[in-house]
Formats: structure tokens, C-alpha cells, sequence
């Protein structure tokens, strides 16, 4: 018995199994997509990490709003706390719906904002723009 066959087929086999490595990790559907981005933005307003929320918005949006006007017009007085989400519905191929369920504590400087800790299921709608998916933003 060759002593190599081993090596080689351990080398013959190597690209196959990366390849179905990469294609567990990539999003199969575009429900499965926008679940994955909608849910990293919300993990990014968990951490307060303002800026990483901002670059979901579409390219677009971020042309005619940056950074700073946005976080100047919509000041974060919400602290996101948990988030998850519930339901992802593409009626096109280039448009989804998403529903998350987020638990944030009450907004600070707003006098008639209940206390405690508020629940409620945040609707998003999702575009697809040159291949990706993008939070739209009504300007």
C-alpha cells in the first residue's frame, strides 16, 4: 500500500469539505439573509454601537443623512436590552418585511414614556441593493 494515498486523499478532499463549510455559513434564501443582517444591526444597538447600527441603512439613505446629522436627529435615549427575530416575509426578491421583538428600557427625556422595561415587536422593512440587504429609511 502506498504510504501518500493517505496525503493525497486528505488533499483531494480538503476543498470539498471547505466549500461545504462555506456554504452552511452563507445565507441560502434571502429570509435567511435579512434575518442574519436585521439581527446584527439590533446586536449592534444592544452594544450602543451607534455607528455599526448606521451602515445597515442603505447606501442611499447614508448619502443624503450622515452619521452625525443622524445621531443629532434621532438622539439613542432608548437602551436596547434584548432582541430576536420573529418573522422575515419577502414578497419580491428584492423586498422583506421583518418583524423583531425587542426589549429596551424606557426612553430618558420623554415625560410620557411608560417606566421599567418596554417589549414590543419592531416592523423593518429590508431592501436588497446591488446584491445586498439594507435597512430602508424613509428620509
Amino acid at each position: 500500500m502506498n504510504p501518500r494515498f493517505p496525503r493525497r486523499a486528505f488533499a483531494a478532499l480538503l476543498p470539498l469539505a471547505l466549500l461545504a463549510a462555506c456554504a452552511t455559513a452563507t445565507p441560502s434564501t434571502p429570509e435567511e439573509a435579512v434575518a442574519k443582517r436585521a439581527q446584527a444591526r439590533f446586536d449592534a444597538l444592544i452594544a450602543r454601537d451607534f455607528k455599526a447600527a448606521y451602515g445597515f441603512f442603505t447606501p442611499s439613505y447614508r448619502d443624503m443623512v450622515n452619521y452625525e446629522n443622524w445621531i443629532r436627529s434621532r438622539p439613542p435615549r432608548a437602551s436596547f436590552r434584548t432582541a430576536r427575530v420573529l418573522k422575515v416575509e419577502c414578497p419580491s426578491a428584492d423586498a422583506c418585511e421583518v418583524e423583531m421583538e425587542a426589549a429596551y428600557d424606557s426612553p430618558r427625556g420623554i415625560k410620557a414614556a411608560p417606566k421599567g422595561l418596554i417589549e414590543r415587536v419592531v416592523p423593518e422593512r429590508w431592501v436588497r441593493v446591488e446584491g445586498e440587504w439594507w435597512l430602508f429609511q424613509a428620509r
